[in-house]
């Protein structure tokens, strides 16, 4: 059964009803482009039950059977069905060890990832050359242009729904953010590895490194944050209306970017946080980024042990119900995952694109 608020799918109809109406809208065209180095895809049932998907420069055609797939990936109907409705993603399906590649490369499940989301969902396949950003008057969109509040909304809104972030300077005073700071300390005084309210990554010595409190709802200042009219007047600038989620703690986290780690989860790159799942619970996000000069201090939390803070508050689209969003992250939190080993590099640059 997929999660509250999405309807359970037959597997069979949706195959060879469904799927079909959709490719009417021409939609089959960029996704075929978009696979056809990849060979075919089959997607199999436990049961044996499956669909091969074949990509060609016309388009998809959706084959009964997996006779002649490239890849053949099986899984169960829950996965699929978060699939299709994209709160699940081929590379957290992969990380969590729900599917089994049962022919061919399971990396190239993860590369058939957008041209599967625009079969499903009707999501545009990104194409950089293809882009023409412009700002709200038609010239040219300046993507490294910086907002302040005073800013007028619209240009901010429009850069925002054009560009898909926004910076904006002095939200907050440096009086307040000394305070939040401050607070960052004290939580990262108060973690301990094991206790289940933050996260710890090892540096190459093999030392643990604190990255991540989840419970910075605790302290004043910080437990203000979702509530504060600042932070709602930017979230009101995104196309879709945006609510306050309690995410992976008590609503607001902590991170602390750490340089130099080996194992674990601090200095990431450039990344979509729904890149595990997620997506249509979660996203749009609006998070929050601070920057500190507190120095790089390693001694297992009782300084801030980074020079980039981000204190994140998640405000997520409203439509989804919170309850359905909890039910997934704990679903998620309760499996047993495993590293994708010498997969990672080539999974990671194919879902980042």
């Amino acid at each position: 059964m997929p999660v509250d608020g999405f309807d359970p799918l037959d597997f069979h109809l949706f195959h060879r009803e469904e799927l079909e109406r959709r490719l009417r809208d021409g939609r089959g065209r960029s996704a075929g482009r978009a696979a056809v180095k990849l060979g075919s895809l089959a997607l199999q049932l436990p049961d044996g039950a499956a669909y091969r998907y074949v990509p060609s420069d016309a388009g998809v055609d959706i084959v009964v059977g997996d006779d002649g797939a490239t890849t053949v990936i099986e899984l169960d109907v829950e996965a699929w069905e978060g699939l299709v409705y994209d709160y699940e993603s081929a590379p957290g399906l992969l990380y969590a060890n729900r599917v089994r590649c049962r022919r061919g490369d399971a990396m190239r499940f993860v590369q058939w990832e957008p041209s599967l989301r625009r079969l499903y969902t009707g999501l545009e396949i990104y194409d950089g050359s293809a882009l023409d950003l412009r700002d709200r008057h038609g010239a040219p969109l300046e993507c490294t242009r910086t907002f302040s509040l005073d800013d007028p909304a619209k240009d901010m809104g429009h850069f925002l729904r054009t560009a898909g972030y926004l910076l904006v300077r002095g939200v907050f005073s440096a009086a307040e953010i000394d305070v939040l700071l401050g607070e960052a300390r004290v939580l990262a005084g108060e973690a301990r590895p094991g206790d289940k309210l933050s996260w710890w990554s090892k540096d190459a010595g093999g030392r643990e490194v604190l990255c991540r409190v989840t419970r910075a709802a605790a302290k004043p200042r910080l437990a203000s944050l979702p509530d504060d009219t600042r932070v709602l007047a930017l979230a009101g600038l995104a196309r879709t209306p945006l609510v306050h989620r309690d995410g992976e703690g008590n609503g607001v986290t902590v991170i602390f970017k750490n340089p130099g780690i080996h194992q674990g989860l601090s200095d990431l790159p450039w990344h979509r946080d729904c890149g595990l799942g997620g997506h249509a619970l979660m996203c749009p996000t609006l998070d929050r980024l601070g920057l500190s000069d507190a120095g790089d201090a390693r001694d297992g939390g009782a300084a801030l042990p980074a020079r980039l803070l981000e204190s994140r508050v998640r405000l997520c689209r409203g439509e989804r119900s919170a309850r359905a969003t909890r039910r997934f992250l704990r679903s998620r939190a309760g499996r047993r995952e495993r590293p994708l080993r010498r997969c990672s590099a080539r999974g990671a640059a194919a879902y980042a694109r």
